[in-house]
């Protein structure tokens, strides 16, 4: 089957976003990939949305407007994945947009595996560049796939992903349909352990608009009983599961996360960021250090220790350093470590795995092993209050 013979069904839920929903669609409509299918579901918009759906699929063919009264946006979703016909599916929420080659890069690397999940940018009042948090790369197998569940890089987003059509609609069949807080994170999480293979790409297109009346900053006053459903119905998933101890741990984790963000939510305060940790404040003053790693730890390190000052910064390195030095990063090759003087080196990766593999061809190069640092690294959510 050639690339252009498989078909992409994109849903796109719309509810009250006239400003952005046209360059939303039309950022769809001119992929360079042509083989699609666009179902926009306008969840009963009381604004021009619809209007503007209406005239743009009287003007495209592939374009499938649904209109439903209103029910949230997880009952959008739904419909629109019950109307899917292609091989493959993919979201786009309707004040996002996304580039013209995307799709074309996904549709080529996810022939072979269940599931492709890209890099995105996202606008708040900055622009970044956000990868998963774990390296890029195939996954397959036992082994792979749970050290993919154990570790917390795999984001909950539903938009940067491609996925078999055939395997989201199995899933959402067995979706609980009273569920609707973090729906998504159900759903990815269902989704991810009925896989045999992932990709982890550096794909990079999808542009995640941060807005005050986005729908995933809204917080219901009474989620507490919805994180509660939330619980049982992952807690039934996972002790079914060959590995359900670490997954039961794991959970853990999702619901002290929920429970802050209801609690801070209740108390009118909102999250100011996500901080990276740099755990070496205090002990390396003075010092001069080589920073191993330009991804989302590299980046929050290298922040902290040019704020700081307490540190010389004196490399900053990565095995990728051509991509990072095209974003305008002064990243370097590995091989710079030879000819310079340092302290110590700190590996900025998000797993002890990734680690120990930059330690072993650190090792190679000839680095001693008593300068190399690594500490797992730990995130801290901030909150202000909303005055």
């Amino acid at each position: 089957m050639g690339m252009e013979e498989e078909l992409l069904s994109i849903v796109v839920p719309v509810y009250n976003m006239e400003l952005y929903i046209e360059k939303c669609i039309q950022s769809i409509q001119e992929q360079t990939y042509k083989n699609i299918e666009i179902i926009v579901v306008d969840d009963g918009s009381e604004d021009n949305s619809v209007q503007i759906c209406r005239k743009l699929a009287a003007q495209d063919s592939r374009i499938v407007l649904l209109e439903m009264e209103h029910k949230g946006v997880v009952s959008a979703r739904n419909a629109g994945i019950n109307c899917a016909t292609g091989d493959y599916i993919t979201f786009v929420d309707s004040d996002d947009w996304i580039e013209n080659d995307l799709y074309g890069q996904m549709i080529n690397n996810i022939k072979d595996v269940d599931l492709l999940i890209a890099g995105r940018y996202v606008h708040t009042d900055i622009t970044e560049l956000k990868y998963q948090g774990i390296e890029k790369g195939t996954y397959s197998g036992k082994e792979a796939m749970e050290y993919i569940w154990v570790t917390p890089g795999i984001t909950w987003y539903m938009c940067d992903k491609m996925f078999r059509t055939d395997m989201v609609k199995q899933i959402h069949e067995s979706m609980n349909k009273t569920i609707h807080w973090c729906e998504d994170a159900i759903f990815i999480k269902k989704y991810l352990l009925s896989c045999q293979s992932i990709r982890i790409s550096d794909i990079v297109g999808y542009h995640y608009c941060i807005r005050d009346n986005s729908a995933g900053l809204k917080i219901d006053t009474h989620c507490l009983s919805e994180i509660d459903k939330w619980y049982n119905c992952m807690l039934e998933v996972y002790d079914a599961h060959y590995y359900k101890e670490k997954l039961l741990a794991s959970l853990s984790d999702d619901i002290i996360g929920m429970v802050s963000r209801a609690l801070y939510s209740k108390l009118d305060l909102k999250k100011k960021d996500w901080l990276i940790y740099f755990p070496y404040f205090g002990r390396l003053d003075g010092k001069k250090v080589v920073l191993y790693g330009a991804g989302e730890v590299g980046q929050a390190y290298y922040t902290q220790i040019k704020e700081e000052h307490e540190t010389e910064l004196v490399l900053w390195v990565d095995k990728n350093y051509e991509k990072y030095q095209l974003e305008g990063m002064n990243v370097c090759a590995i091989e710079n470590i030879k000819n310079i003087d340092y302290d110590f080196i700190i590996v900025a990766v998000w797993h002890e795995k990734m680690y120990l593999e930059i330690r072993k061809d650190l090792v190679q190069l000839g680095v001693d092993a008593q300068k190399i640092l690594y500490n797992r690294t730990k995130r801290l959510i901030l909150y202000y209050p909303d005055y």
